[in-house]
Order: C-alpha cells, then sequence, then structure tokens
C-alpha cells in the first residue's frame, strides 16, 4: 500500500483530531499546520502505515531550540488528548534530522499497541 495516499477516510480522521477548542495563542495556519504566538509549529497528519494501522503524526518544533517537556505535553494533549502516543528513538542508520529543533508523536488510532509496562500495577 502506498503509504502517500490519502483517502477519505484519512481526511474524515484529520478533522476528528483537530482541536475542538485551539487556545488563542495558537494560529491554525491550514489543515494540519498550527503556530502559536511564541514561534512553535505544529505539523499533524493521519497515515496507514506499512503495518496496515492508522497512525496520527504530530511533529512540535521551535526555530531555535528544542522544544520543552512541557511543550510535549501541552501538544499532545492538544492535538492527541488522554491516549497513549508514541517518540521512537530509532537506531542510528534509521534517523533523519529534517529539522535539528522538532520531536515527532505517534498515536495508533487503530488502538493501542504498546505492552503493559506496569505488569498490571499500573505504576511505571
Amino acid at each position: 500500500m502506498n503509504t502517500s495516499q490519502v483517502t477519505n477516510e484519512d481526511l474524515i480522521l484529520s478533522e476528528h483530531y483537530e482541536p475542538k477548542v485551539l487556545p488563542i495563542e495558537y494560529q491554525k495556519i491550514r489543515d494540519g499546520f498550527y503556530r502559536k504566538i511564541d514561534g512553535m509549529t505544529v505539523i499533524t497528519s493521519i497515515k496507514r502505515e506499512l503495518d496496515n494501522k492508522l497512525w496520527l503524526h504530530v511533529s512540535l518544533a521551535r526555530p531555535n531550540k528544542l522544544p520543552s517537556w512541557n511543550d510535549v505535553l501541552e501538544v499532545k494533549n492538544l492535538f492527541i488528548g488522554d491516549k497513549t502516543a508514541l517518540q521512537v528513538l530509532p537506531k542510528k542508520d534509521k534517523y533523519i534530522d529534517c529539522h535539528k529543533y522538532c520531536f515527532h508523536l505517534w498515536h495508533c488510532i487503530d488502538g493501542d499497541v504498546t505492552p503493559d509496562f506496569t505488569r498490571g500495577n499500573n505504576i511505571i
């Protein structure tokens, strides 16, 4: 399957994952692209990946420094909500650095794919 092909299902889901209310400090530039007044940008997309699952991808970047942990939490809560999000740290030979100050989050729309690392006791 071509993962760059956008389907009607993807477009409908993209609208579903947009914030219901965008905080005043954010501006929607166009579908899937947002800018915060402090210069941080957020880009969102949904694609069916090679595992045949739908994934929401959210990237956040700052022009001159890495986003803070509070930035990551804010963007995750705003664009993904109270759902599992993953940040992948790939092997060195798989790493692609398109933007020096960017983080990426992924959420599997088709269901949580992470194991229960708490071993059932709800504490990591």
